[in-house]
């Protein structure tokens, strides 16, 4: 999978755009994904709270293309709070108990978003990008 304009923190919990860190675990929360057999958007809004800093985007949205796979584990539905997200090895298919890879690379670039109570979202996709709004 290539990224396009971000790349995914060390820490496996924010985003970086543009020299920008976006901690998808404690300063979004997740609102949805809405996807069909070829793409999939996950889309993400500022969570509200006195911690989260007045410059961040209000809304992001990570746009996988060119999907191969894409498996919900779990009810996405109403989840709101990243746990971890990263790359693991694609034969996987992300059902391991270990932290993924911020990068991906060949064999190894299936995307693996857990979500904090065990839902998960699996993606093997050709390209993705971040959208802030």
């Amino acid at each position: 999978m290539k990224l396009v304009n971000f790349t995914v923190n060390r820490d496996l919990i924010a985003l970086e755009v543009d020299g920008e860190y976006l901690d998808l675990h404690n300063n979004y929360d997740f609102v949805g994904c809405v996807h069909t057999p070829c793409e999939a958007e996950l889309k993400w809004a500022a969570t509200e709270g006195d911690w989260v800093p007045s410059t961040i985007p209000r809304h992001l949205i990570i746009k996988i293309e060119g999907i191969s796979y894409y498996e919900e584990r779990g009810s996405i539905a109403g989840v709101t709070t990243l746990e971890e997200f990263g790359f693991f090895e694609s034969s996987t298919l992300g059902k391991v108990e270990y932290s993924g890879s911020n990068w991906p690379k060949m064999g190894a670039d299936l995307l693996l978003f857990r979500f904090v109570g065990g839902a998960e979202l699996a993606v093997i996709g050709e390209r993705a990008s971040c959208l802030t709004l």
